[in-house]
C-alpha cells in the first residue's frame, strides 16, 4: 500500500479529491482529470514501464464506479435521475465499455493518447464556444433510438478512460431533457460503462503486469486512495451543482479540460522546443 504521507500517496490524493468534485459538480466521471493525472504521476516513479496509460485508463475505470455512485446516491435523493433512460442506454454503453478497453490494449498507446487529447479538446471547444443545445420539440429521449448512440458512446467512454458526460448530456439536452436530468442520468450511466469497462481491463491485462498490488490493468494501492478521496467530495459537488450557475463552472471546466488536452498531446512540448530553438 502506497503511504499516504509519501508525495506519490498525496498525488492520488489530490487527484481523487479533485475527480470526486468535478463527477458530482458537472456528471462527469473524473477521468479528464485522473487519466493523464495518474499517467504522470505512474511515468515519474516508473511504476509500470511500458504500461503506464493502459494502467492510469484501467485505475481510472474502476475508480469511475465509486465516483459514480455516490454522485449518483446524492442526484437520487433530489429525484434527478431519469431511471428509464438510463435503463434502455445501460446494455448498450456496457457492451461499447467493453470493446473500448479492448481497443485501449491492443493499439499503439501514442494512438490512444492521441484519442484522448482530441476528446479533451473537443470537449473544451463545445464548453467554451457553443452554445447549449436547444431541445427539439418532435425528437424527445422516449422516441428515440438508443442503441447506437449507446454503443458509440461507451466505446470512446473505454477506450480513454472517461465516463462520458460530455457525450450524454448535449445528446439528452437535444431530446428534451431538463439539464440537472441530463448531468444526473449521465452520471448513472458511467455505472454500467465503469463496470463492463473495469472486468474488461482485469481481463486484458491479466498476467502482463507482475506487480505487487496490480489486478490486471488496475493497481490496488492507487485506486484505494483515489475512492477514499472522490467518494468524499462528490457529494459536495453535487450540492455545488445545485447551488452554482451551471454555464459558469461549465466554461471554467472547459478551460482545464483544454489544458489537459494539449498536455496531453504534446503541443506544450513543441512550443518549448521552439521557443528554446
Amino acid at each position: 500500500m502506497v503511504s499516504v504521507l509519501s508525495v506519490e500517496g498525496a498525488a492520488y490524493l489530490t487527484l481523487g479529491l479533485l475527480a470526486g468534485f468535478l463527477g458530482g459538480l458537472l456528471g462527469i466521471g473524473g477521468g479528464f482529470v485522473l487519466v493523464p493525472g495518474l499517467y504522470y504521476v505512474f511515468h515519474e516513479f516508473a511504476r509500470f514501464p511500458g504500461y503506464d496509460l493502459q494502467m492510469a485508463l484501467g485505475t481510472t475505470m474502476a475508480s469511475i464506479l465509486f465516483t459514480a455512485a455516490s454522485s449518483v446516491r446524492a442526484n437520487a435523493k433530489r429525484g434527478v435521475v431519469r431511471s428509464d433512460v438510463v435503463r434502455r442506454f445501460a446494455l448498450f454503453v456496457a457492451a461499447g465499455s467493453a470493446f473500448g478497453a479492448y481497443l485501449a490494449t491492443t493499439l499503439d498507446t501514442s494512438w490512444v493518447k492521441f484519442g484522448f487529447a482530441a476528446f479533451c479538446l473537443y470537449s473544451a471547444s463545445r464548453m467554451l464556444f457553443f452554445a447549449q443545445p436547444q431541445p427539439s420539440a418532435e425528437r424527445t429521449v422516449e422516441n428515440s433510438r438508443l442503441e447506437l448512440p449507446g454503443l458509440f458512446f461507451g466505446t470512446i467512454c473505454g477506450l480513454i478512460g472517461v465516463g462520458g458526460a460530455n457525450l450524454f448530456v448535449p445528446f439528452l439536452l437535444k431530446r428534451n431533457l431538463d439539464l440537472r436530468h441530463a448531468i444526473a442520468s449521465g452520471a448513472a450511466l458511467q455505472i454500467p460503462i465503469a463496470i463492463a469497462g473495469s472486468v474488461g481491463y482485469v481481463a486484458l491485462g491479466w498476467g502482463v503486469i507482475d506487480a505487487p498490488g496490480t489486478f490486471g490493468f488496475i493497481t490496488w494501492p492507487a485506486l484505494s486512495i483515489v475512492v477514499i478521496a472522490s467518494v468524499a467530495t462528490a457529494p459536495l459537488g453535487v450540492a455545488c451543482s445545485h447551488s452554482m450557475p451551471i454555464p459558469t463552472l461549465k466554461k471554467l471546466f472547459g478551460g482545464v479540460t483544454a489544458l489537459i488536452g494539449l498536455k496531453m498531446s504534446g503541443a506544450f512540448t513543441l512550443i518549448a522546443l521552439w521557443i528554446h530553438g
